[in-house]
């Protein structure tokens, strides 16, 4: 069975390439697997939790694993070769291809790689303040909060970034925008790159087995019935806000221009569609009481830096604090 992976941030599309993917023949998937995650996070102390000691699990498969000739290649080779299992006794028709799109699969990306040493990747980026905007509309009712997302707004694009800073032969990089501007060409690119024959079309099906998957994108699937570009512009009104705007800026400060160049965007372009947002002064105040007054220090003309805080529940959170 082969396998193709889509990686991504979530609300950067993913969702929709894989139901565009999902009506090739030759093509089987499955909502959102997450397979792969719990097999690499049983080798870490952090990061998650249980009823059971999750560091203590970890310290025994870590030990016994050490044990194995070849240590964790084995490992992680051997759990890759069960899923593929897995997913050979999923497929249906003759399909040969799984394709796997679970977005925080950003988090294991070098374990990903050992279990799955001949797949192919496809990396999928979005504009990262599009991606903020999607993840305050869809979980967080508009609202300038983060959440449990601080993870997927502050680590994932540096992941991916790091994941892409070198040329594979496996991995293939297409973006959102053009996705949904030319979709037969970007379609045919991934097509391809997986050596198989071009779609015959880019109509989402009606009769979807995605739209009943538990995880993926539930927004989407109900408001489109086919591919629109009107992602590309609306994400500009959860902007709409002099404090957004404001942490917008140093947030792509933050991650930087070589960052944000390895995922296909330039800094500069990205703030001049941001200060071309127009402003709403009443939506200040809600989103001043949101972020706890935590952005004081850039009205005093301080930059602004988010550091990474483990607590002690395994938790990750951003503080968000003036540099000296």
């Amino acid at each position: 069975m082969n396998q193709c992976f889509v990686i991504s941030l979530p609300r950067s599309g993913s969702t929709l390439l894989q139901r565009l993917l999902a009506v090739h023949p030759r093509i089987q998937t499955a909502g959102e697997p997450w397979l792969a995650l719990p097999f690499a996070y049983a080798l870490r102390e952090k990061g998650a939790r249980a009823e059971f000691s999750h560091r203590s699990m970890a310290q025994g498969i870590g030990e016994f694993v050490n044990a194995l000739p070849g240590g964790a290649a084995t490992y992680y080779r051997e759990a890759g070769r069960m899923m593929e299992r897995l997913h050979e006794t999923m497929a249906r028709n003759g399909r040969d291809w799984f394709l796997d799109k679970t977005p925080r699969y950003f988090l294991i990306l070098n374990e990903l790689m050992a279990m799955f040493p001949e797949a192919k990747f496809v990396v999928l980026q979005r504009n990262p303040l599009a991606v903020v905007a999607s993840i305050w509309n869809t979980w967080h009712g508009g609202r300038f909060d983060f959440g449990s997302n601080e993870l997927d707004v502050f680590e994932g694009p540096r992941a991916i970034a790091e994941f892409v800073s070198e040329p594979r032969a496996n991995v293939c990089e297409v973006s959102f925008e053009q996705v949904v501007a030319q979709p037969v060409t970007q379609l045919r690119v991934i097509t391809d790159f997986l050596g198989l024959e071009p779609l015959a079309d880019v109509e989402l099906p009606d009769d979807d087995p995605l739209k009943q998957a538990r995880l993926g994108d539930k927004t989407g699937v109900q408001k489109f019935s086919k591919v629109s570009t009107a992602p590309l512009e609306s994400w500009k009104e959860a902007f709409a806000s002099h404090v957004r705007k404001l942490w917008a800026r140093h947030y792509l400060e933050w991650l930087g221009e070589k960052t944000l160049g390895r995922l296909g965007y330039d800094r500069g372009a990205l703030l001049q569609e941001l200060d071309a947002i127009p402003t709403a002064f009443g939506k200040m105040f809600p989103d001043i009481m949101d972020c706890r007054m935590r952005l004081w220090p850039l009205y005093f003309g301080r930059r602004l830096n988010f550091v990474r805080q483990e607590r002690r529940d395994t938790r990750v959170r951003y503080l968000w604090k003036a540099q000296s």
